[in-house]
């Protein structure tokens, strides 16, 4: 006799004991396998979550469906399927022998995504789901295939307020619309845009040099070369308003009209620490929410360390000029100030009284006198809207010069702090007229004034 192991009771499973009820097949024993005596019909489970149905219902009754169809019923899962020996390792402990197997257990949801297991409800089983589904106020549905379409409008029936997010469909174009179309009209927050996230499971990087030399120079191996940014694990989140106005007139017995007003704003993808930036070609990293300026035209640079005669003039100069913003700054002991651009501090303006402590940790003597940037040439800052912070100096009446690298796309002004510290100002994938950004008179007053520093 041919032993025949039908694992999970499915909806061919089901149609198969039915058939089997009515005509059955001698010469083989049939053994189903599945966890519950009573399950739920898939078709149905809408029905139930809308309150079409009452559970019991929409349930079968597995065990009595394998008896009536002649198989033997034994409630519990296949955890392990031996093909070669022809043997299934159960739930229970127990093995079963069989010469032929049919698995149709169904489909499980993914939860690899992070945070689904903590703060998502799996569609399957849909006996957890029925059971957890008690109290519906709002709810986001996520996958617009037949279920999802089909459970959205059962939880909007039932009162919830329903936002359905699907970056693809299954369906052909216009049944795709035809769908939509019955979404909206029901009353449910049909989106399209679907955020996905990844894992890269923290890895930590690795860098690769070429040569002894390129290690020396600190140039890494673009092939080889791989730097981890830190946790990509995001708590993101969007800030959506949705406001819907409707009313009906009655024009006579036989017509009424319907008139609908609906707005809705959709907020940029945020972060709950604010870790999410795009790339934008000329301006780098852009914090999302902030636009392509951070106030910001001067972006970023390295920590730089200035001891200045003045140091309300020079805060006043890198705030007003350059568009940095004051930071909070520990107490080191000795007069200053910290100055920033987004998050990043990028300026520590210290003064040059005599102090102690300073001259101890800087390492260097800064008696009173003390003029221009000492050994250090420049201080270099990436920036971005020429035009913006050209309009800043002016307005601040302070010298520049610029010059200007259209091959390379690399526009360059330079102008001098209040301690004659020389800034250069770098906007990459700018290609920018001399005369045109300096005005002609100026352009001119700058080149007569070079030619006389040359003689």
């Amino acid at each position: 006799m041919r032993r025949i192991l039908l694992a999970g009771a499915g909806h061919a499973h089901a149609w198969l004991l039915g058939s089997l009820a009515k005509e059955p097949i001698y010469g083989a024993r049939f053994i189903l396998v599945s966890p519950a005596p009573r399950q739920l019909y898939s078709a149905m489970v809408p029905g139930v979550i809308a309150g079409h149905y009452r559970r019991a219902e929409a349930e079968f009754d597995v065990a009595l469906l394998a008896e009536r169809g002649y198989a033997e019923y034994i409630p519990a899962s296949v955890v392990r399927l031996d093909a070669e020996r022809h043997i299934a390792n159960l739930s229970n402990g127990r093995e079963i022998a069989f010469d032929f197997a049919s698995l149709n257990a169904g489909s499980r949801t993914e939860d690899a995504t992070p945070g689904a297991s903590d703060y998502a409800l799996s569609v399957k089983p849909f006996e957890r789901l029925v059971d957890r589904l008690r109290v519906v106020s709002h709810v986001a549905v996520a996958g617009g295939g037949a279920a999802g379409a089909e459970l959205a409008m059962a939880l909007r029936y039932r009162g919830g307020e329903v936002t359905l997010y699907a970056d693809r469909t299954p369906f052909a174009p216009e049944l795709a619309r035809r769908i939509e179309r019955r979404l909206r009209k029901a009353g449910v927050d049909y989106r399209r845009p679907l955020v996905r996230s990844y894992n890269d499971q923290f890895s930590r990087g690795r860098l690769s040099f070429n040569s002894l030399a390129d290690l020396l120079a600190g140039v890494a191996a673009p092939s080889g070369t791989s730097i981890a940014r830190g946790a990509t694990r995001r708590d993101t989140y969007t800030n959506n308003l949705g406001l819907y106005l409707q009313d009906d007139w009655k024009v006579n017995g036989r017509l009424t009209l319907n008139f609908g007003l609906r707005h809705e704003y959709t907020g940029p993808l945020s972060e709950k620490s604010g870790r999410i930036s795009n790339f934008i070609p000329g301006a780098g990293l852009v914090r999302v929410g902030q636009g392509p300026q951070v106030h910001e035209e001067v972006r970023k640079m390295c920590l730089e360390s200035i001891v200045s005669k003045n140091l309300e003039r020079s805060k006043k100069f890198y705030e007003t000029v350059l568009g940095l913003e004051l930071a909070d700054r520990p107490d080191f002991g000795f007069p200053g100030y910290w100055l920033k651009t987004g998050d990043e501090i990028c300026v520590h303006l210290a003064s040059q009284d005599p102090n102690k402590v300073r001259d101890q940790f800087l390492l260097k003597k800064h008696p009173k006198g003390t003029h221009g940037s000492g050994s250090v040439d420049h201080i270099a800052f990436l920036a971005q809207n020429p035009e913006a912070v050209r309009d800043r100096i002016r307005k601040n009446k302070v010298e520049m010069h610029v010059r200007s690298f259209p091959d390379a796309k690399l526009f360059q002004i330079f102008l001098r702090d209040p301690d004659n510290v020389t800034i250069e100002l770098n906007f990459l994938g700018e290609v920018v007229d001399e005369k045109k950004f300096q005005g002609e008179a100026a352009f001119t007053l700058n080149r007569k004034a070079d030619a006389r520093k040359t003689r």
